[in-house]
């Protein structure tokens, strides 16, 4: 068995989608033939977290984490005090902290705060390095900045790195780089450049990512595979197409999403399609269950377009219930923001819902994640926008109504394209290539 040193900041016990793959990659990488010595932080800073993950990394597994020293954590504490007027009571201190936190997020942690837990990681790998003799380097971003301690920790080890892009970097619906300061966003291209030309090779999750990098880099794009988010089959078994027997549990239509609405990964377009057609339609039952949470900038959007009794939100889960809430639903939904980089996504709960068999509804630009429901014959597909979020509402409902609802995944093909056991021999027969290359051809 090979030995894979993997150094990625999204490590179980985070249970965002990121958490989720590194997850099921820890369990079947050794299908490939490779056994992973995994490097994290031990205090991941501003991530959900779920404990009880921990327990489905495989036995034995050798995690090693080393503390993140975060100036932004310490900038925070700064004025605090048990006695004496706070800062949201003076509105100087947050003044000042906020322009401060502004000017070190912008112009000294680049690419993004988690650069300074290079501090300790990096001597952590050369330690792993030293004890454990991993043939192969693979870092997992975002945050992006661990591509940059991997690839010093490759170097230094001399050892050959991949770059594994669970997310692209300059080309992500979920940033905002219009608002960041032209040096930022400057400095984050030419890191990523130079991340991808040193690399020798990389990892991303759809397609069209693969695609971006070749098309960017031409010559200079080390090679590049792409593994989707996949499921674990050991989870419920195997995938299986649901019966539809006519008729229905209950009068109203439930529809599940599972995960969190925070910053650009908005509610908003499915919200108003969904307040449209409780106006058209007044006597449908429908109603939307959010297994996870919304944040403080999409808090109010459920009461604001009147649709609030509608929307339940039931909060973070531990990841062994989240698949009782998906079964329950009529309808499982995926979205995302009408923005570039959309086009490029699959977020990792598409292979959950398909596992679980039931219809999906997937709001989203056309891309890599419509294409792959409508090739599957998954469910359904719209464009993030309420007219036509509203129609396709209407045409589930009707379904819904008349016990036809759309699913006729067949269970091979889902597995032949998700199933990690078997997509992980395909990413061992990778990293062996790139691990027996002698010599990493000049770029």
């Amino acid at each position: 068995m090979r030995k894979l040193l993997y150094i990625a900041y999204k490590f179980p016990p985070v249970s965002t989608g990121d958490g989720a793959r590194n997850l099921v990659l820890a369990r079947y990488m050794p299908a490939g033939g490779w056994e992973m010595l995994p490097l994290t932080a031990s205090n991941q800073l501003g991530l959900p977290m779920d404990p009880t993950l921990l327990s489905h990394l495989p036995e034995g597994m050798k995690v090693r984490r080393t503390f993140h020293f975060d100036p932004l954590h310490i900038l925070a504490s700064i004025g605090r005090s048990g006695n004496g007027p706070s800062e949201s009571a003076t509105g100087v201190k947050k003044s000042w902290k906020d322009r401060l936190k502004r000017f070190v997020c912008s112009y000294l942690l680049l690419p993004d705060r988690a650069v300074t837990w290079g501090i300790t990681a990096i001597p952590a790998a050369l330690g792993i390095s030293r004890r454990e003799k991993p043939e192969l380097v693979m870092s997992f971003g975002p945050q992006h900045s661990t591509h940059l301690i991997a690839l010093a920790a490759a170097r230094l080890c001399g050892l050959p790195f991949v770059s594994h892009f669970g997310d692209l970097w300059m080309y992500d619906s979920l940033v905002d780089w219009e608002s960041r300061p032209r040096f930022t966003i400057r400095a984050n291209r030419w890191l990523e450049r130079f991340v991808v030309i040193h690399s020798d090779g990389i990892l991303t999750t759809t397609p069209l990512a693969s695609h971006y990098f070749k098309k960017l880099y031409g010559e200079s794009c080390p090679p590049a595979l792409d593994i989707p988010n996949g499921y674990d089959p050991r989870r419920t078994g195997a995938a299986r197409r649901p019966s539809n027997e006519g008729g229905v549990r209950d009068s109203v239509l439930s529809i599940c999403y599972t995960g969190f609405f925070m910053h650009r990964q908005t509610p908003e377009p499915f919200l108003r399609g969904l307040k449209l057609f409780r106006e058209r339609n007044p006597e449908a039952g429908i109603r939307f269950k959010v297994v996870g949470a919304f944040s403080d900038d999409h808090a109010m959007l459920p009461s604001s377009l009147g649709v609030g009794d509608l929307v339940e939100t039931v909060g973070l889960v531990p990841f062994g219930e989240v698949l009782s809430h998906q079964r329950s639903a009529d309808v499982l939904m995926v979205c995302l923001p009408p923005l570039p980089g959309s086009e490029v996504k699959v977020p990792s709960k598409l292979a959950e819902y398909l596992l679980c068999g039931k219809p999906i509804m997937a709001v989203a630009p056309e891309g890599d994640l419509t294409r792959t429901v409508t090739e599957l014959k998954a469910g359904y597909c719209c464009a993030p926008v309420p007219e036509e979020v509203c129609a396709c509402l209407e045409r589930i409902h009707a379904d819904f109504t008349g016990g036809s609802l759309e699913f006729d995944a067949d269970p091979e093909e889902v597995a032949r394209r998700f199933d990690m056991s078997v997509r992980c021999v395909e990413l061992g027969r990778f990293m062996d290539m790139i691990a027996d290359r002698r010599e990493t051809p000049a770029r």
